[in-house]
């Protein structure tokens, strides 16, 4: 009987080391925000206040706003909680007005950092905006979103969208559609998105 706890002992501690020995694969975050509006900019506040408890989960992050035709990095490095109070208080607290040009720019710099990442990384990334219902924005960003890898190294989130553009944009990911959310702007959507991240 002794020797039967004694070996139950040694599998467990054995099938303990095992699983530290199975660490999660390395995971980088990249957050787009559109604040082209008070209603895009109070959405994403609250996602970045939700989002700064759980900041650590991830090895890099950079933190991006559209302004204009294009995007500004405002923190790329290691995340934390400070780091995306930082951003609440010091980026997110007025609007700036941006085009379709600037959600096809935050596009291609997903593809490319999507492109880029070394073998068992992952790229969560998030596009906060209320979104677009212009056809040829949405035919090229079609386009960009197809040059995503399809290994399933890459989950992009589309938040924060109308009503009304949420059917227009979820074709766009048709190429990862297991990798990919359109999320609307009620807080249950912002809450079933904020567990997945």
């Amino acid at each position: 009987m002794r020797k039967i706890s004694v070996l139950a002992v040694l599998s467990a501690l054995i099938a303990g080391c095992t699983n530290q020995g199975m660490s999660p694969p390395i995971t980088h975050l990249l957050v787009l925000t559109d604040l082209s509006t008070p209603e895009e900019q109070a959405y994403a506040t609250s996602f970045h206040d939700q989002l700064a408890r759980k900041a650590r989960r991830y090895q890099t992050a950079s933190f991006d706003r559209f302004s204009a035709d294009a995007t500004v990095v405002d923190y790329s490095g290691i995340p934390s909680r400070d780091v995306v109070e930082e951003i609440i208080f010091h980026r997110l607290q007025e609007t700036v007005p941006s085009t379709d040009k600037a959600l096809l720019a935050g596009a291609h710099r997903i593809s490319s950092q999507a492109n880029n990442l070394p073998d068992g990384e992952r790229l969560t990334a998030v596009i906060l905006t209320s979104g677009t219902r212009d056809p040829a924005t949405i035919e090229a960003l079609t386009e960009i979103i197809s040059t995503v890898p399809t290994s399933g190294s890459t989950t992009i989130y589309l938040a924060g969208v109308n009503a009304e553009n949420v059917s227009a944009l979820t074709p766009v990911f048709h190429t990862i559609p297991a990798n990919a959310a359109v999320v609307g702007t009620l807080d249950a959507d912002l809450k079933t998105l904020l567990r997945r991240l």
